[in-house]
């Protein structure tokens, strides 16, 4: 109890990673058993509510339920301006669609198309489900909601959301080997390339997403909002994987350029939303 009062990032990372263990290998463990596949289904859903889990306990071990109310009032902190609503649902799609037409110019795909145009009803109304609960909703009470104002207390608002991404990056290690090695069973080379942008396009995300919650006074609802249209939009291009991500990667670190450039005091300053 004193070390995770003490030491409560080093408890959070730690719990993290042994909650997602056991919600990641469990289930290939019971599968070996003879349990049905379907059961790793529910594994990479209920994995993705790791840092949720892991903040919750470390919040209650130190405050009580008191802490614990304070992140979740965080999911319902709605007065804020507007844009902190516009810019995490439509910079997705746009960035999105931006790829998919330089895509279609460079390749030459007008007759096959960049994106899904058949997805039906009951298709949209799962993706929505999954995207919303699978990540946005388990990680970000997390990442944003617990983390993020940790390393706030020592660091600037652009170191802070680096060690986010960092953190948040080596948990989705797991995730992406089987990923990409599966889409790119025969093409290590591609199979790379998906890998390393999946990785790199998490530091520009997680700066924007830290600049959005310190602009809503500690919200989380705009860092969900833009967790949820990243997943969602990102179903919706029809490009080979490994090229859509190393768009995504070099579209958004230069918008973290950009904002980089013009939001330098408020990045390079400290924040409390504790």
């Amino acid at each position: 109890m004193k070390f995770i009062k003490e030491k409560k990032i080093f408890s959070f990372i730690a719990l993290v990673f042994i909650i997602s263990s056991i919600l990641f290998l469990g289930p290939m463990l019971l599968i070996g058993l003879g349990a049905p596949e379907w059961i790793m289904g529910v594994g990479e859903f209920t994995v993705a509510w790791a840092p949720n889990i892991a903040a919750v306990i470390v919040l209650g071990l130190f405050g009580g339920w008191s802490e614990i109310k304070k992140l979740l009032a965080k999911f319902v902190q709605w007065d804020f301006k507007i844009e902190l609503y516009l810019i995490p649902v439509f910079l997705p799609m746009i960035v999105v669609i931006a790829i998919g037409w330089v895509y279609d110019i460079v390749f030459n795909e007008r007759n096959h198309g960049v994106f899904h145009s058949n997805w039906g009803f009951y298709s949209i109304l799962f993706m929505t489900v999954n995207h919303l609960f699978r990540g946005p909703l388990g990680e970000e009470g997390g990442w944003r909601g617990f983390l993020l104002p940790q390393y706030l207390q020592k660091h600037s608002l652009i170191i802070a959301t680096l060690y986010v991404g960092l953190v948040w990056t080596v948990w989705h290690f797991p995730y992406w080997f089987f990923l990409t090695n599966g889409l790119f069973p025969d093409d290590p080379n591609r199979a790379y390339l998906m890998f390393f942008s999946l990785a790199w396009v998490i530091f520009p995300m997680s700066l924007i997403m830290g600049w959005l919650y310190t602009k809503s006074k500690g919200s989380l609802i705009p860092a969900v909002l833009f967790h949820f249209f990243w997943n969602f939009s990102n179903e919706f291009i029809d490009i080979p994987k490994d090229y859509h991500y190393f768009g995504l990667a070099v579209v958004y670190t230069f918008i973290a350029v950009i904002l980089i450039i013009v939001n330098r005091e408020y990045l390079f300053s400290k924040y409390n939303f504790s």
